[in-house]
């Protein structure tokens, strides 16, 4: 009588050394992703890794293919049983890919290019995608948990950002203010995600916004270099709520187009005393174009100063947040949401008139030119 054959053949040392080496190398790929989400680079990271992952996957499909390593049978019958564990890799990998193009779609900044060349970004986001998803249809053979464990932490990480993006938040989370401007801006950050707000990840600045001023759908006109071709410098700020002005910073130069002031992060600023532990900062203003004092009490709709470019900044816009303490540099520092009084927003375009508008990047904010607060 013969011995029977195992019923599971035991790993090779290669194959166990592989399994390690691919388990090392998820592991390195997620510390990496997280390193930079906590960086501020995560966005940039991904779009270059989407554009390289097709190519990539071509070639490892291909190779794959001429070592007869590839799995047909998803493509021709993708719910026979022997085929349900590459379904469910299908799947998640998809999930990953569709989520990812969700996210970026949504981070991308249109006013930052001609609209062909914003149209050229949103196709190479979805044909991308695309592809991936059908070269998914034909997996390897093998399939590798921990290969497949990167993309699942992956599109559970977008879902989350994605839900935190368009969760509404209630009145009574935030601070309703009035537009501190009049005319359209156009929010360049803001929202409650590190993919559309780079204030997000600094508890300082987690709910700030950063605004900047159109005209006639852009937010300059003539040559980028001077400070005067953008629509927002020089602009008329005014106080969004009543409130006592309990410090004001106004000798701060404007900086020029492609400097900035790592030293004096927001420049000329003013900051309103609006209810307890409450304070309204305006920041990155025109140098000495403050109007009011400190002590003195402003009332909704005055005219306090003007949009400028001090500070930490790369162009004239308007640094606006809500916060529990008087002094930006308290280490105890924490910022509210803003909901804006009575405005229309003009989000995907679509214009609604809100009395409570809660706004994020790409948002558009059209507040009365005349008239006073309501």
């Amino acid at each position: 009588m013969t011995d029977a054959p195992p019923i599971i053949a035991p790993a090779s040392s290669s194959g166990v050394v592989g399994n390690i080496l691919r388990g090392l190398a998820a592991v390195l790929l997620v510390l990496v992703f997280t390193g930079l989400h906590y960086l501020g680079l995560l966005y940039s990271a991904l779009f270059l890794a989407l554009f390289i992952a097709v190519p990539s996957a071509v070639l490892f499909k291909s190779w794959s293919a001429i070592r007869r390593k590839l799995e047909f049978g998803l493509v021709r019958r993708p719910f026979r049983p022997e085929t349900r564990r590459h379904l469910l890799q299908w799947f998640n990998r998809c999930l990953f890919w569709l989520l990812l193009a969700l996210t970026l779609n949504l981070a991308v900044i249109p006013i930052q290019f001609e609209r062909g060349e914003y149209r050229a970004i949103r196709w190479l986001i979805w044909g991308a995608v695309v592809v991936l998803a059908a070269l998914e249809f034909f997996p390897r053979k093998r399939i590798s948990l921990s290969l497949n464990l990167p993309f699942a932490l992956g599109w559970l990480f977008f879902g989350t950002q994605l839900e935190r993006i368009f969760t509404l938040v209630t009145a009574d989370q935030c601070v309703v203010l009035d537009a501190p401007f009049r005319g359209e801006w156009y929010v360049f950050q803001g929202g409650r995600s590190a993919f559309l707000n780079h204030h997000y990840l600094l508890q300082q600045q987690r709910h700030a916004l950063d605004l900047l001023k159109v005209n006639d759908g852009r937010t300059r006109q003539g040559d980028p270099s001077k400070l005067e071709s953008y629509a927002a410098f020089g602009q008329d700020l005014l106080a969004p709520a009543e409130g006592l002005v309990v410090e004001v910073v106004n000798d701060q130069p404007d900086q020029p187009i492609g400097g900035s002031d790592v030293q004096q992060l927001t420049g000329n600023r003013l900051v309103i005393e609006i209810a307890t532990n409450r304070f309204v900062m305006l920041a990155h203003l025109m140098k000495d174009s403050v109007s009011v004092v400190k002590g003195e009490r402003v009332t909704r709709g005055q005219p306090v100063a003007r949009c400028g470019n001090s500070g930490n900044t790369s162009e004239p816009h308007l640094h606006l947040q809500v916060q529990n303490r008087a002094d930006f540099w308290d280490e105890d520092l924490k910022t509210l949401p803003i909901l804006f009084r009575n405005v229309a927003l003009v989000r995907g375009g679509r214009t609604q008139q809100l009395q409570k508008a809660d706004v994020r990047r790409n948002d558009r904010i059209a507040a009365p030119i005349n008239g006073a607060p309501s």
